[in-house]
């Protein structure tokens, strides 16, 4: 698939060694991770730097193997074995050592083992988010519900959909009226209640610009980056954004297909969107998905955990698309992996591009994991237009033909309408899977758009019991109907998902296609007490026409704002006095029960519950 080339850009023909340099900086990327000495002063030195508590390491009687207890609870881990792996410490300087890895429920292996200890690290991290996420809670239902008690709260989460910058201006209108620094509207301090915000291709875009750059406000991104930025383009060759950095961007491409990585189209449409949606004047080119949980609003606990998802696709079979029921991948600050029945595995995110095979490698890889690679592949449905000629595209001419051609040099169609990464679970069957591996006899994973299987709301991975996930709040805009706004599908599909298997009955029952309202909002498992409830807010104009093409890449700054305008008012359902308080009934109806809510709840649920 791969091919040696010469490419002559910005005059410097790029050798192996300068590839590695140019794509991964002044260190050198590939390091030695196994058969090195255990050092667990590193380890929990390392896991405290983010705000994690140490737990004691000790051993059974008569057993050789490790258990984890926690120095407070006592309360005994799983057995653990020890795997050789890297961790970055402070000052960017790098030191490898041994990891313990541990067995997990629901997640499966890392390195030949189950990532119990990936598990340890994110559940540590959302103990501490959801302290403060209570705290932003409490002070939320003290305006807007007072009267309600408060001794025990509910888990909250925000899931955007897809619909390419239709649902990154419309979410970000969304996140704006939830936001305490940015709004005065009635919703105004909800988003510091969420423990959990996911995104997926439009709404991945929205979550990457705010991750990436350390929670800013929307104000912040939509005065200073978004106006200006979207009116130029992304992909029109006259704009001054785009032509002034193609160079650089074709460079770092040929980098990284010289230090022996696949490269696709999504590589320079990852860094082209960056570009567009970033403060940094290189579209934050250096961060990592793995750098957001050293950034201070994540380590300080005052962000939600942010989950970006892809789709898994079958390449061996032909499909142009994933079926309905394709695997779901999951990018967050510290994993790589899927939950699905057949992986139920994780990597680190900070290893992601390693040669790992049957959970072993000599040598660890960073970098692979950019920000601007992750959204990308979110957000990459070429594929199908490059397998389904009907639907009249070519991508071709969507790229500058420079571009194409540099890509082709490595990558041929229409493998290179696919995000490609080095298949960590190469020769690895999961412990906790509940089928045979569809991927572990592949050396490269394909990756697409989480929207192309239909179910284009990042839903299922908030489902998982461990993450317990309580209220479920999702701003869908995907382009469903004729006029480009949902139905519903989304939900339909999420619930049939969650029939059987570890997810059984963790989503609400919802009514066909067509038999429910997609113009406001609508409470869902209000009498289901297993399920999450979902608040689901639908696109709809509420100010402005906000059912734009998913294809529309150029805003002005006028439509920019509006847009965003509109957004506000779907989280605010228009302005309504009684919306905060409905909103507080529905978020706090399981957690304290139907009898126990203050007076005028049941009129709101009345209005805003559905049921069978």
């Amino acid at each position: 698939m791969s091919r040696a080339v010469s490419l002559n850009l910005a005059g410097a023909a790029l050798t192996q060694k300068s590839a590695e340099k140019a794509y991964f900086g002044s260190n050198k990327p590939q390091l030695k991770c196994v058969n090195q000495i255990w050092d667990e002063d590193k380890f929990w030195n390392w896991a405290q730097g983010i705000g994690l508590p140490q737990p004691k390491l000790s051993k059974q009687s008569g057993d050789s193997q490790n258990m984890l207890i926690d120095e407070e609870s006592g309360d005994e881990g799983p057995v653990v074995d020890e795997q050789a792996m890297t961790h970055k410490v402070a000052g960017q300087q790098w030191e490898s050592f041994t990891v313990p890895t541990h067995k997990s429920e629901f997640v499966g292996g890392i390195f030949g083992l189950d990532a119990w200890d990936f598990e340890y690290v994110n559940a540590t991290w959302i103990t501490g988010r959801k302290a403060v996420a209570d705290a932003a809670l409490e002070t939320w239902l003290a305006t807007v519900l007072p009267t309600v008690d408060t001794s025990s709260l509910p888990t909250l989460a925000l899931s955007i959909s897809g619909g390419g910058f239709r649902s990154l201006l419309t979410g970000a209108g969304v996140i704006q009226a939830l936001d305490g620094r940015d709004s005065t509207l009635s919703t105004a301090g909800l988003y510091q209640a969420m423990t959990y915000h996911a995104g997926l291709s439009g709404g991945a875009w929205l979550l990457s610009a705010i991750a990436a750059e350390n929670w800013p406000t929307i104000s912040s991104l939509r005065d200073n980056v978004w106006e200006t930025q979207f009116a130029g383009g992304i992909l029109n060759s006259s704009s001054a954004t785009t032509v002034s950095n193609y160079v650089e961007i074709a460079s770092d491409v040929v980098a990284k297909a010289k230090a022996g990585f696949p490269i696709s189209l999504t590589d320079p449409w990852g860094r082209m969107l960056s570009y567009q949606f970033m403060s940094d004047s290189e579209g934050a080119v250096d961060v990592t998905m793995s750098d957001v949980a050293s950034l201070s609003n994540f380590t300080s606990y005052n962000a939600p955990f942010p989950i970006i998802t892809a789709s898994k696709i079958s390449r061996s079979t032909g499909e142009c698309a994933p079926q309905v029921n394709e695997a779901i991948y999951e990018f967050n600050p510290y994993e790589f992996g899927s939950w699905s029945d057949d992986i139920s595995a994780f990597v680190l995110s900070e290893y992601l591009g390693s040669n790992i095979t049957a959970g072993s490698a000599s040598e660890c890889v960073t970098g692979f994991d950019k920000i601007d690679w992750v959204l990308g592949t979110s957000s990459m449905l070429l594929n199908e237009y490059i397998c389904n000629t009907s639907l009249g595209l070519d991508i071709t001419e969507l790229f500058p033909s420079s571009m194409v051609k540099i890509v082709e040099e490595y990558t041929s169609a229409p493998d290179y309408g696919y995000a490609l990464v080095p298949n960590p679970f190469k020769g690895y069957n999961s412990t906790t899977a509940t089928e045979a591996s569809s991927i572990s006899g592949l050396d490269d994973l394909y990756i697409v758009d989480g929207g192309e299987s239909s179910r284009n709301v990042p839903i299922l991975p908030l489902l998982e019991p461990t993450r317990n996930v309580s209220v479920l709040i999702i701003n869908e805009n995907s382009a469903d109907t004729d006029e480009y706004y949902p139905d519903g599908i989304s939900l339909v599909l999420a619930y049939e998902a969650a029939q059987t298997g570890h997810l059984a009955g963790r989503f609400p029952a919802v009514p066909a296609v067509g038999d429910f309202s997609t113009s406001r909002a609508q409470f869902f498992g209000c009498d289901d007490a297993d399920a999450v409830t979902v608040i689901y807010l639908p696109n709809s104009d509420w100010t402005f026409a906000s059912n734009t093409s998913t294809l529309k890449l150029t805003y002005t700054a006028n439509e920019t704002d509006s847009m965003i305008s509109n957004g506000n008012q779907i989280a605010a359902q228009g302005g309504d006095g009684n919306w905060g308080s409905c909103l507080a009934c529905g978020i706090m109806l399981k957690e304290v029960g139907k009898a126990n809510l203050p007076t005028g709840c049941d009129a709101c649920l009345s209005d805003y519950c559905w049921s069978a």
